[in-house]
């Protein structure tokens, strides 16, 4: 990651009135915020140690509404609402007393139903949405005989009740000092019929959590590699990005915005180069054991070493800030009850290796946190030879749920993330990363506009019948080699901050492609303007901002809104200033490219 001295400059007076008013002034430095490639937190490093935790919204046969653990964490919900919340501190003080200092919180996600199925299979009558419904709706679930039953139930604005859920579990991770990444969605937000509606949620839950500091991060999307509603272009999922950090800046600058992305193959949509997020999330998995080859002598280390890959592509090339989201590796203990977990990734032991190896090597990095996927086993998923998806957890599902060795590797003890062991080295399948071999394509990556080798872009192919798909990098001349079992069909390539291109093999011939690039304005002067009351301005640049005879006007309650970022320096003169009931912000970190240029 980028390593240069940054840093903001005030030669004049600045008068500024940040947002989340309700917040009290002793608690601002309660909040996550970040300084180039760091989190900070109470005026030092903050080092996000995350594990991914689920809570339900329980819809009782008779009574209200509370939140409680996952079902499926336990098989069952405690009896009452004073014992559910009771339950859910237990658990993040259990969970904090294992080292880990971050929560990201699963279930409180809102979204919009399926309206049409295309059926893939139908002797299974498997399919895929192809139509998504509002309203705007969030599921309840009501314990029943069998199990569970799960319901969908419209969520109008202004959401008080339901943020005041959401604002419930800030409490008490708060009371716990656990800080909380927000996932706000569960299905359907990129449906175009329904982004209103969401940015309209994420807006007004922005102001209503203003002063929570106990909220880090709201996190707008979970793997739109996977979940995205169509193959939108990227100049209109950076628009679609842009306005959800709006919404949640243009209400709240105490709180940070981020999008779990699948790995660096999203550079071909939501590509992290463009996206208004001020970091990223990334998934990385060691993939399971059916995806490994033959060949493969050392199964734990190949998948160790995969996701190693993406850590290094990332460190790289994401041109962010940027954690681990999620990642896991799914085992066992000898004395757990259940489900099979034959097909599980590897042992307890095995898991406990990857948690060291990987924590270790994202640090070494420029990893700005880790994340894992899950807090505890559970007994929902279909167990089968391809996803034993039930033995992610830290903890066993059976008992007294006792702890896997894994989750020692977290303690303060054992893992110090300011101390780099440099382990950040290339792994031997960096450009072979299922090491397949019988079939390859060739060719180069270069930038349209200078004819320069374009080093990281990441290249896709896919069989002809496109079932099957491999993937590579260009290296640092441009040139790359794509592997695959499989005859390949059609060849992509796509860059951060760049366009995507598709390519088709034919008589063994080089595949080469030509990008466009995006690069934000170098430097650039604000003077002699004024921002009015109720708009919300930003000004970015790759190098510098420097400005003077500014005013961002305020009203006494309200006024506009203005941030500027510069991933070197900002420089306010003489005659900035910013008046009662305003908000502005400068800051330190990567500048946004305009979405209108983007291809």
């Amino acid at each position: 990651m980028d390593r240069m001295k940054r840093k903001l400059v005030f030669t004049g007076v600045l008068a500024a009135a940040l947002a989340g008013a309700d917040a009290p002034a002793q608690t601002i430095s309660e909040f996550v915020t970040l300084r180039g490639s760091r989190f900070k937190l109470n005026g030092a490093d903050f080092y996000p140690k995350v594990l991914n935790y689920k809570v339900d919204l329980v819809q009782p046969s008779s009574g209200s509404r509370y939140l409680a653990p996952e079902f499926a964490y336990a098989w069952g919900y405690p009896g009452t609402p004073a014992l559910a919340l009771s339950a859910i501190k237990t658990e993040l003080a259990d969970i904090r007393g294992k080292g880990f200092n971050t929560i990201r919180l699963i279930g409180m996600g809102v979204g919009f139903d399926c309206s049409q199925t295309v059926i893939d299979d139908p002797q299974t009558n498997q399919g895929h949405c192809v139509a998504w419904n509002g309203p705007l709706r969030y599921e309840v679930r009501t314990p029943t005989s069998a199990g569970v039953s799960i319901v969908s139930v419209p969520l109008t604005a202004p959401y008080t009740e339901y943020l005041g859920y959401v604002s419930q579990f800030l409490h008490a991770a708060r009371d716990e000092n656990i800080k909380v990444i927000w996932l706000t969605e569960y299905k359907g937000v990129d449906w175009p019929a329904n982004r209103a509606a969401y940015t309209d949620f994420i807006a007004k839950a922005a102001k209503a959590l203003a002063g929570e500091p106990a909220l880090m991060a709201y996190d707008f999307f979970n793997e739109p590699g996977y979940s995205s509603t169509g193959g939108y272009a990227k100049k209109e999922i950076c628009l679609l990005v842009s306005g959800w950090s709006d919404a949640v800046h243009g209400n709240d600058l105490l709180h940070l915005t981020t999008i779990g992305l699948v790995g660096p193959g999203e550079v071909m949509g939501y590509d992290p180069g463009v996206l208004k997020i001020d970091f990223a999330s990334f998934h990385p998995y060691p993939n399971y054991v059916h995806e490994m080859l033959a060949s493969d002598a050392d199964p734990l280390a190949i998948g160790i070493d995969r996701v190693k890959s993406d850590a290094y592509w990332e460190s790289r090339y994401a041109r962010v800030p940027w954690m681990i989201g999620e990642t896991g590796f799914t085992a066992k203990s000898a004395a757990e009850a259940g489900d099979d977990c034959s097909n599980c990734d590897g042992s307890v032991d095995d898991q406990k290796s990857y948690a060291d190896q990987t924590l270790k090597y994202v640090r070494d990095c420029g990893g700005s946190g880790y994340s894992w996927w899950s807090y505890r086993d559970v007994h929902y998923d279909p167990v089968g030879p391809y996803y034993p998806g039930n033995f992610f957890g830290l903890r066993d599902w059976d008992g007294a749920a006792a702890w896997k060795p894994a989750a020692g590797e977290f303690a303060d003890a054992a893992f110090d993330p300011w101390t780099n062991a440099n382990s950040c080295v290339q792994p031997a399948n960096y450009f072979n990363y299922y090491n397949a071999s019988g079939f390859h394509v060739s060719g180069t990556v270069h930038d349209n506009a200078t004819s320069q080798p374009v080093a990281g872009a990441v290249i896709y192919g896919w069989s002809t019948d496109w079932s099957q798909r491999a993937a590579t990098y260009s290296d640092a001349s441009g040139h790359y080699v794509l592997f695959a079992t499989f005859p390949v069909g059609t060849v992509r390539a796509g860059a951060p901050a760049a366009s995507a291109a598709n390519g088709w093999p034919a008589n063994n011939q080089p595949v080469n492609f030509g990008l466009d690039r995006i690069t934000p304005a170098a430097d650039i002067a604000v003077n002699g303007v004024t921002l009015t009351a109720g708009t919300v301005t930003r000004y970015q640049a790759s190098n510098s901002i420097l400005s003077g005879t500014t005013t961002v006007s305020g009203t006494g309650a309200s006024g506009a809104t203005a941030t500027m970022r510069a991933t070197n320096i900002v420089t306010l003169q003489s005659g900035f200033t910013v008046q009662k009931g305003a908000v502005f912000l400068a800051q330190n970190g990567p500048a946004y490219p305009d979405c209108t240029l983007v291809p």
